[in-house]
């Protein structure tokens, strides 16, 4: 692997994410687990997905089974739709909403709530039966989740059956695996997979689903940062169906909201500026100081290794400090999967951290910061506003980067560099038009892809230190991401942002959760827009946020 690619400045996490991708994403919840539903059930992932304790729209039979097999009824269909919608059934709802409806029926709430937002209707012509037992078609089916998820049908061409253009919206997106005829009933478990799908579709952004992807996309969907209310600090609350933690204004949200927009401020107020600049002196290497394991998200001082004499490195009471700052920020769920936290130092300015394998031969999850920056000059005061931008950083990109990993790629960290070169024109126009970071492919997807694409693809052209395979120099990627800026001066958020599209998005994530939100429109505020159409995100940034005041 190429060196001048292993220390990157901030850059935890990329070869971490990129080898370790799916310890990183964001975890599912805990799902319900059904006896007739092996893990090797074709419909498995989607049910799972599905059963999911932060989402709960399908359940089970008493006896723990899901009886996949059988056909779905009206009154099922109901229930699902509404809650896959992420509409809130009022108990005002009426429950008398059709004429052969039982208003003491576990579904009566569902089917009445479904028909108030418009994703049901009765028998055509009056409309005044619903018929909650009856089964339901393919077709059927696809008409109520079309109105569910606001699907964009192509209703300019004059079809002979009404479900036609349906049937070739699911069959574009590939909502399903197999295909059933339009008229035949569906069971449990197709719908389950047309549902998943759609959920997927829908939040992701994808043009279409892919087979054999599942696990991956619905972990991302899940939601949850694996935490619970022992981790709570005293000013915070459980969101607990995203598993993580968040600020408890009680009566007085505004006056909080102001103080954590103050510090935020204060935080980024240096690199926003421009005041704070690193790699200043290109080609510096950064080295390890001190190598501290870690295990059960603590550090196992005993256990270190000292390569140096430095006093720096002999500071370990700083050295636990910073690692405590940084248990504050990481949610549990991109915490656990540390295993080394290094101290480094290249002096002054330039690598302010990374993200490295500690053996080429089994690369591991580590974090290192470096000591001259965080106590600059030999203070001995520490920077916490430049310290804690630079944890920021380094959990912005296993945030943004967790499910793009393409394990065909493995061979290129496990290789010399002139072979990582040689392999390097091919690997990328395989996965052209998608962004190859020299390691992997970006999926279609994914957060970096989506980016990429929106901000990069009509730029990349005329940025040739971007891509890894024109092997230039330090010196030449900062003198070009610094012209980069300069030509772009409000399409980034910091100047080391041009660097490349991977800390593009890193640098636009810390500005998402630091700053408020933008209400202009250039390519910088719309950078950390983008980061607002994602429901784990504004998760993220709740918790991050609330943080920032009991740092």
């Amino acid at each position: 692997m190429p060196k001048k690619l292993l220390l990157q400045r901030f850059s935890l996490g990329i070869i971490v994410s990129l080898i370790f991708g799916s310890f990183f994403a964001v975890g599912n919840a805990t799902a319900v687990t059904f006896s007739d539903i092996p893990t090797t059930y074709p419909q498995y992932a989607s049910i799972d997905f599905l059963s999911q304790s932060s989402r709960q729209i399908i359940g089970g039979y008493p006896d723990g089974s899901f009886k996949p097999e059988n056909s779905l009824n009206r009154a099922e269909l109901a229930k699902m739709i509404t809650i896959a919608g992420g509409k809130t059934i009022q108990e005002n709802y009426s429950k008398k909403c059709f004429t052969d409806m039982d208003s003491s029926a576990w579904y009566a709430q569902y089917v009445c709530g479904a028909k108030i937002l418009g994703f049901v209707s009765g028998d055509a012509g009056a409309g005044k039966t619903y018929r909650p037992s009856d089964t339901l078609t393919f077709a059927e089916s696809l008409a109520a989740l079309s109105k569910v998820f606001n699907w964009e049908i192509d209703n300019t061409k004059v079809a002979r059956i009404w479900y036609a253009p349906l049937l070739t919206y699911a069959k574009e997106k590939n909502l399903l695996k197999t295909w059933i005829s339009p008229t035949a009933q569906i069971n449990r478990a197709s719908f389950a997979e047309l549902l998943a799908r759609s959920i997927a579709l829908k939040e992701l952004g994808l043009t279409a689903f892919e087979n054999g992807e599942e696990a991956e996309l619905y972990s991302r969907l899940g939601k949850s940062f694996l935490m619970n209310a022992s981790d709570c600090l005293a000013n915070e609350k459980l969101d607990s169906a995203n598993q993580i933690c968040e600020i408890d204004c009680g009566e007085d949200c505004t006056a909080v909201t102001e103080s954590i927009a103050t510090r935020a401020n204060e935080v980024g107020a240096n690199f926003y500026s421009g005041n704070k600049k690193f790699k200043d002196n290109a080609e510096q290497t950064a080295g390890i100081l001190v190598d501290y394991p870690v295990s059960a998200s603590e550090l196992q001082t005993s256990e270190a290794i000292t390569y140096s004499t430095n006093s720096l490195a002999q500071a370990t009471d700083k050295h636990t400090a910073i690692w405590d700052l940084v248990k504050h920020f990481f949610p549990k769920s991109h915490l656990t999967y540390i295993t080394d936290f290094n101290i480094i130092t290249d002096g002054e300015g330039n690598e302010f951290g990374s993200g490295i394998p500690a053996s080429y031969a089994f690369p591991r999850p580590v974090m290192s910061i470096d000591m001259a920056d965080i106590y600059p000059s030999g203070d001995n005061t520490l920077d916490k506003n430049t310290l804690i931008y630079g944890i920021l950083h380094g959990l912005a990109h296993p945030t943004t980067l967790n499910i793009y990993t393409e394990t065909q790629d493995h061979d290129m960290v496990y290789t010399s560099h002139d072979n990582w070169l040689a392999l390097l024109p091919a690997k990328r126009a395989a996965c052209l038009p998608n962004y190859y970071s020299g390691w992997s492919c970006a999926k279609d997807y994914s957060y970096l892809n989506l980016f990429y694409q929106k901000f990069w693809s009509e730029i990349s052209a005329t940025t040739p230190h971007i891509f890894p395979e024109n092997n230039i120099s330090e010196t030449e990627i900062v003198t070009a991401t610094n012209a980069l800026h300069q030509k772009y001066p409000n399409s980034f958020v910091t100047a080391y942002a041009a660097r490349n599209p991977i800390e593009d998005i890193a640098e636009s994530w810390v500005a998402f959760i630091l700053k408020n939100k933008p209400t202009g429109s250039s390519i910088a505020e719309q950078k950390i827009l983008f980061f607002y159409d994602y429901p784990n995100m504004l998760s993220m940034r709740n918790f991050l946020r609330g943080r920032l005041l009991e740092e």
